[in-house]
């Protein structure tokens, strides 16, 4: 059966045109195909406007709002972003290039105050980008809202794994930087 012979069928039993939500559930059920122009957006089979209330009106352009297909996609931004800040210690420290350009105590301090505020803003980022997965999980579609969650979830967990890294080994700070002077004299 098509749409418009439902809608004509609908009209014949309850002498009134179908709701929003009487129209998606029978589409759900499959009592009837949408027709080719309405496949590719299921957000557009909906029934004439006409007789609509405000009140069904409201809930309808809340519904067509909430269906965007770019949810997720800020969560997931600030997801790689925060990820980038957090591991910007480990690629800087990782370049023999850059260790090689600071030959006195203060420069090699002057960049690990450097690294600690990336590190930190990364971690700040982090915690944005968990914010907005969780409430982009609320509103479909739910997969770059996932994707963004797990990322940030997998990042919390290298933040923690660093932190905790930092803690213990706190009291070795100074010595690891003596070292690294001692090494590029």
């Amino acid at each position: 059966m098509s749409k418009t012979e439902w809608i004509e069928d609908f009209k014949r039993i309850n002498g009134r045109d179908p709701k929003p939500r009487e129209f998606r559930k029978a589409l759900n059920k499959g009592e009837f195909t949408l027709e080719e122009s309405l496949e590719t957006d299921p957000i557009q089979a909906t029934p004439p406007v006409d007789n609509l209330s405000r009140k069904e009106l409201r809930q309808l352009k809340k519904e067509r709002k909430f269906s965007s297909p770019k949810n997720g996609i800020s969560s997931l931004v600030l997801a790689f972003f925060s990820l980038l800040f957090t591991l910007s210690p480990i690629l800087f420290i990782l370049n023999p290039d850059i260790l090689l350009n600071f030959q006195s105590k203060a420069n090699i301090e002057n960049l690990a105050s450097l690294l600690i505020v990336m590190f930190f803003f990364g971690v700040l980022l982090l915690f944005v980008a968990i914010v907005f997965a969780l409430t982009s999980l609320f509103k479909a579609p739910r997969s770059l809202a996932i994707i963004a969650f797990f990322f940030s979830m997998i990042n919390l967990f290298y933040v923690y794994t660093i932190i905790n890294f930092a803690q213990s080994a706190s009291g070795y700070f100074s010595n690891a930087v003596d070292i690294l002077e001692d090494i590029f004299k």
